[in-house]
């Protein structure tokens, strides 16, 4: 899954995690936990099993979000849309692996009638939300990598 290219608020950002995959993709995955570990996400429930087509609610900052699951490629893809507000939002995490760990990618998109009138407000936040949420997951990840080996 591919991000929008016509959304008028974009935002992406990456990372290096001293993680294997397999770490990567289960904090990512469990989501459940995501409170635990990203303060941004204040609580979240979800259907079970988690199968592409399940439905996360979670709440971030103000906003209650509806999310669907549209891809879980195992150990590689997960990517999620939603709304919020009359927001409409694609996300997608990509993890690959590299020599001294896990690459980590994530991007999302804002469509809707906000996000065309407020473009580089709403693209700033995006920004700043991303980049808080791929350093906890590298905290986070790196915790429990270093608590695997020790």
């Amino acid at each position: 899954m591919d991000l929008p290219l016509t959304a008028p608020v974009r935002a992406q950002t990456q990372t290096h995690i001293a993680a294997p995959p397999d770490i990567v993709w289960t904090v990512l995955t469990e989501f459940h936990r995501w409170p635990e570990w990203n303060p941004d996400v204040r609580s979240i429930e979800l259907d079970d099993p988690v199968v592409v087509g399940s439905v996360l609610r979670w709440k971030s900052g103000p906003f209650l979000i509806r999310s669907t699951l549209r891809v879980l490629e195992a150990r590689r893809v997960v990517a999620w849309s939603g709304e919020m507000a009359g927001i409409r939002a694609v996300h997608v995490w990509r993890i690959s692996a590299d020599r001294a760990g896990t690459l980590v990618w994530t991007g999302e998109t804002f469509d809707g009638v906000l996000p065309r009138l407020l473009r580089k407000p709403l693209t700033r936040k995006l920004a700043e939300a991303l980049d808080n949420g791929i350093v906890a997951l590298r905290a986070e990840c790196e915790r429990r990598a270093s608590d695997d080996s020790a």
